[in-house]
């Protein structure tokens, strides 16, 4: 959902203003992480809940009116159950004319905050943003299990384990050569199947654990001061 609000105008937030916004979107941060679904709240700069709207796993809807009537000056908090930082559809919808944007994850807080917002137009940031973020094609970008599985082949860990299956693929050969004890034999493929377990194991932990927003997390660190913004991410401390 795109929302175009009126556009102009600033409203000039003293520090004790967003002292008190932050802490309370920091303690509804707190309390919602670990959610299953997804719920929103906008609070105002009088740091009062002022909306308030629960939805599904993956989603949750406000209107245009709500946003343009809510929005501005305010800070977006809700919770992605799956974790991770700000999504595109995050910062065209509940982004325009908020002062922050607040993402409750079980691996902690991620906080977007307009550091421009007194100085121009609240919403350009928020725009110009957005539309890198689609230049890049980052909202589309959703690598297969194959293709982390992959990416994890080249790790050191990964690495390591193979050369050691190599070499005692190579030990097994020339045993065999020899003329080895079967003995001899099956103790080499004893060790090689414990390998290879180790390895199938590394794989699959590598693929459960792989971090599929790290290109949002390195677009916001190394690309949201340019647009004007503050990008913060507070780990959960328990």
């Amino acid at each position: 959902m795109k929302v175009k609000p009126k556009r102009g105008g600033r409203s000039a937030l003293t520090s004790s203003v967003a002292e008190a916004q932050d802490k309370a979107a920091q303690r509804i941060a707190n309390r919602t992480r670990n959610l299953k679904n997804e719920q929103y709240r906008i609070i105002n700069e009088n740091g009062e809940v002022v909306l308030e709207k629960r939805g599904e796993h993956h989603e949750v809807r406000h209107t245009v009116g709500e946003s343009r009537q809510y929005l501005p000056g305010a800070i977006d908090i809700h919770n992605h159950p799956d974790g991770g930082p700000p999504s595109l559809p995050d910062l065209r919808s509940f982004g325009y004319g908020a002062r922050a944007i607040y993402i409750a994850a079980p691996e902690g807080n991620y906080i977007l905050i307009n550091g421009r917002y007194d100085k121009r137009d609240r919403y350009e940031g928020w725009d110009n943003m957005s539309q890198e973020i689609q230049r890049r094609g980052l909202e589309e970008r959703v690598k297969s299990d194959l293709e982390v599985r992959r990416e994890g082949r080249e790790t050191p860990k990964a690495k390591r384990l193979q050369d050691r299956m190599t070499a005692i693929s190579s030990k097994w050969s020339q045993a065999r050569s020899n003329g080895e004890s079967k003995e001899k034999l099956d103790e080499y493929i004893a060790q090689y199947d414990k390998v290879s377990n180790e390895y199938k194991a590394y794989l699959d932990k590598f693929v459960k654990e792989y971090d599929y927003t790290k290109e949002w997390k390195d677009f916001y660190k190394s690309e949201a001061k340019k647009y004007g913004f503050i990008y913060k991410f507070i780990p959960k401390t328990r």
